[in-house]
């Protein structure tokens, strides 16, 4: 799957690179088969397909998630340290395979990921799995560029911080900081939040990659963002965090478009 137009590019680029392993292990209980066949690793993300067949080898709708029914996992490294809280999600790349992804531990060892599963569409039942994330391997694959480019517009500062590479993606780190504090009569409560619309585009002019505050506002052009720039906020500084697929391009540029206000 991950050599496939099922999943993103970053993904697809992983695949080709060497960092996606075939796992093949499945649980059954209750007449239904789970698998975990491929699991990609790098610095950024993790990414994990499987399926679930029936008594008789039919595939099924592989539902093993929804809001009423969080994720049942944790992370568990080499030297014993326990994870539990990370950022990720399940989803389907088909109507026969799913796909789990979860943001990579900022760890330096090999982990395995303990998930259990407790019911796949109307089925309940107990499927539990050990999955290895060998982290190690993708280390020296990470390539980080500090950037430390300041911007002004109106009354904010933007700051370009820096980008990390991956097999999968390329994350931009940036931070948004307001040049005058607003006087304390003129502050709303809750303070607005601030980020930019940006796109990426290629040596030869063309748009690679926008942004989500790009595409909210204005259009999808090239490949989306795969998450809408999250971080922290206190007031007057912004942190945010854009992740894309893999940047191929040797000379690729930011191109800032706008700012938005959220109230």
């Amino acid at each position: 799957i991950f050599s496939t137009d099922e999943v993103d590019l970053g993904l697809q680029e992983a695949q080709r690179l060497g960092f996606v392993e075939q796992l093949q292990l499945s649980q059954t209980h209750n007449g239904i088969t789970v698998t975990i066949d491929e699991v990609m690793v790098d610095t950024k993300r993790i990414g994990i397909i499987y399926h679930a067949t029936n008594k008789r080898g039919k595939p099924i709708y592989p539902s093993v998630w929804d809001f009423e029914r969080p994720l049942n996992y944790y992370f568990l490294s080499k030297s014993g340290e326990k994870i539990e809280q990370v950022s990720g999600g399940a989803s389907n790349t088909n109507e026969h395979y799913g796909y789990l992804e979860f943001e990579t531990p900022k760890l330096t060892e090999d982990l395995i990921l303990y998930w259990d599963i407790d019911q796949v569409g109307e089925k309940k039942g107990q499927w539990s799995f050990e999955i290895p994330i060998p982290i190690e391997k993708a280390l020296p694959h990470l390539k980080t560029i500090a950037l430390q480019q300041t911007i002004t517009t109106n009354d904010m500062e933007i700051t370009l911080q820096q980008m990390n590479f991956t097999p999968s993606s390329a994350t931009l780190n940036y931070e948004i900081k307001r040049l005058e504090p607003l006087p304390i009569d003129k502050r709303l409560r809750p303070e607005p939040g601030f980020n930019m619309a940006f796109t990426i585009s290629g040596e030869t002019g063309e748009i690679l990659t926008t942004n989500h505050t790009y595409q909210e506002y204005i259009g999808e052009v090239g490949t989306p963002a795969l998450t809408a720039s999250g971080g922290s906020d206190t007031g007057e500084v912004w942190q945010r965090e854009a992740v894309f697929s893999t940047i191929s391009d040797k000379k690729p540029t930011l191109n800032i478009i706008g700012m938005e206000k959220v109230l």
